[in-house]
């Protein structure tokens, strides 16, 4: 234990001797490089050959001071530094001396050790330190990260090769050592920063680059794509917004299948709506199935085939029911069966479809007709019911006769009267089959109300027949009721709602003539027609048919709106 104490006592005299010799190397090089600042004007290759002379100096004698220890702090490093600064002084007696010089004088080392003992010629040592620290300083500037790595990893290794030991002994300071941890601690800290800063650079960079690959690749597509994708749109707009209309004299069988278009003979709706007619329609409009020629085949037919549901209708609550069970169950016969619905989507709706010549085409006016079209801010809701046949003018409308019965004299009186009777007789019953609840919650009581009314006025337009040499018609009377939905604020609400819900809503409506709401005298009743709304899609409607009036400018044909919405006849200057 002895002998080991010993031998640890002579290392540690042997490492503080030898930083005590370390220590004023140092301080003597320090004042020489503060004299040395003076007088220096170096260029560029002498004054790297005097850096690395100095570094090679410095490593020598630290490990001859060290040891073996030593070694482990050299470190080899050079600079270039811009070739256009003037070149050092050199003596014979300066350290800066070239690699040639170094070469012929062999005796170069001791003539160092020499100088730095007796402290000779101390001024000119001290000018050329001082040319040494700025270049070094100026190297430094130039290469930033890899000098703070080497001056991490020197620091490191001094408080590694310092030990504890030489703390608590007090042959490294304390104040020396802590300085020591807070710059490999601070250097420590800048290398990480730089580096995370130059991988999220990167990491930038590819995505930026992903991400334009990613864009040109879908440009590329959609240049590609395109005029596929256009040519599926027009084949779409073609086939769901084609005009079209529920009037057209070849039905097909599509057209035919649509749940909203009646029965040319037979027009039931729902039990409701069957209930709430008993009670406002004459007697002589109930017949029962038996009555129309319906069979107890067809009847149970009916039951099992969901084709002749549109036929016999379908029950309110459960429309997998149908409502006639029986042949002598009643229905309401109406007196202008229901021809067709349309609903046109426009942003300029029409007011006077009875003479748009596409519906004149398609066999509007083959019949006597009244039509009811309601003007709303996305579209037209058009309803045709038939007038029976006895009507050919509006100059002949038939008399009453003792025989007719009272719905008839009812009609025949609506038809001859003028617009403020008509007003005033003129009502709709509507029943909400089923719908979602923003619906049932504006929904109206099952009662009558009157059609025109101050939240919708309304616009009579009566139409003559039209008759050829012989007098012969060619085309028939026509009466119009056009209603404004975009007048009132609860009304065009309403219209969106309608619009945004119609796709899930049935409805039955039924129009009927009665005595007016302030009036106490009875009058003749009837119930001129039935329709139902069974789910109808709006987006799948077709858009209003253009005029023929194609040639004539847009101001013309505002004109021509505007004219026809405020019933004036239009004069325009030649």
């Amino acid at each position: 234990m002895d002998q080991v104490k010993a031998k640890a006592d002579a290392t540690k005299q042997g490492l503080g001797s030898a930083l005590q010799k370390g220590s004023s190397a140092v301080q003597s090089a320090t004042k020489g490089v503060k004299k040395a600042v003076k007088k220096t004007k170096s260029g560029v290759k002498d004054r790297m050959h005097a850096v690395g002379d100095v570094v090679k100096d410095a490593s020598e004698k630290s490990r001859g001071m060290l040891g073996s220890s030593a070694s482990r702090t050299r470190s080899g490093g050079g600079s270039v530094l811009p070739e256009e600064r003037e070149e050092p002084v050199v003596t014979e007696s300066s350290p800066l001396l070239s690699p040639e010089d170094k070469k012929d004088d062999g005796n170069q080392d001791d003539k160092k050790e020499a100088f730095a003992e007796t402290g000779s010629t101390e001024s000119k040592e001290d000018e050329d330190k001082a040319t040494i620290l700025s270049n070094i300083l100026n190297w430094i500037h130039q290469n930033n990260q890899p000098v703070l790595a080497a001056i991490g990893a020197v620091a490191v290794y001094q408080l590694l090769a310092g030990g504890y030991q030489d703390v608590w002994n007090n042959s490294v300071p304390i104040p020396m050592f802590a300085v020591w941890i807070s710059l490999g601690l601070l250097i420590g800290g800048v290398l990480g920063r730089l580096q995370a800063i130059e991988e999220m650079e990167m990491l930038q960079r590819k995505k930026e680059a992903a991400r334009a690959l990613e864009r040109r690749e879908t440009e590329d597509n959609m240049v590609e794509s395109a005029p596929g994708s256009v040519r599926s749109l027009q084949k779409a707009a073609k086939v769901f917004r084609k005009p079209w209309t529920t009037l057209r004299r070849t039905h097909t069988k599509r057209t035919e299948k649509k749940r909203w278009r009646a029965h040319d003979k037979v027009n039931l709706v729902s039990q409701s709506m069957t209930k709430a007619l008993f009670g406002v329609v004459p007697k002589e409009q109930r017949k029962s199935l038996m009555q129309v020629g319906v069979t107890e085949e067809l009847l149970q037919e009916a039951q099992t085939q969901d084709e002749s549901m549109e036929m016999l209708g379908s029950a309110i609550d459960d429309p997998d029911k149908l409502r006639a069970k029986s042949l002598e169950q009643d229905y309401v016969e109406t007196l202008c069966p229901l021809r067709g619905i349309d609903i046109f989507q426009t942003e300029c709706p029409d007011s006077d479809l009875a003479t748009h010549p596409f519906l004149i085409e398609h066999g509007l006016r083959e019949r006597p007709t009244f039509i009811l079209n309601l003007v709303t801010q996305w579209g037209n809701v058009t309803m045709y019911y038939e007038f029976p046949d006895w009507l050919q003018d509006w100059d002949n409308v038939p008399p009453e006769t003792e025989n007719d019965r009272e719905d008839t004299i009812a009609l025949k009186r609506f038809l001859a009267g003028d617009e403020e009777y008509r007003s005033k007789r003129l009502k709709l019953l509507p029943v909400l089959v089923d719908g979602p609840g923003p619906i049932r919650f504006v929904a109206p009581a099952k009662k009558t109300f009157t059609v025109v009314r101050p939240t919708l006025p309304c616009t009579w337009k009566q139409h003559d027949a039209v008759k050829d040499a012989d007098g012969n018609i060619t085309q028939h009377c026509c009466l119009e009721l056009v209603g404004d939905v975009m007048v009132d604020r609860g009304m065009r609400t309403a219209a969106v709602l309608v619009k945004r819900y119609l796709g899930s809503i049935v409805g039955d409506c039924a129009l009927l003539l009665e005595k007016p709401d302030d009036q106490k005298e009875e009058e003749p009743r009837a119930c001129l027609g039935l329709c139902r709304f069974d789910r109808i899609v709006v987006e799948s409607c077709p858009d209003m048919p253009p005029r023929e009036d194609e040639d004539k400018t847009e101001e013309e044909r505002d004109m021509r709106r505007a004219s026809m919405f405020m019933g004036k006849p239009l004069v325009l200057d030649e």
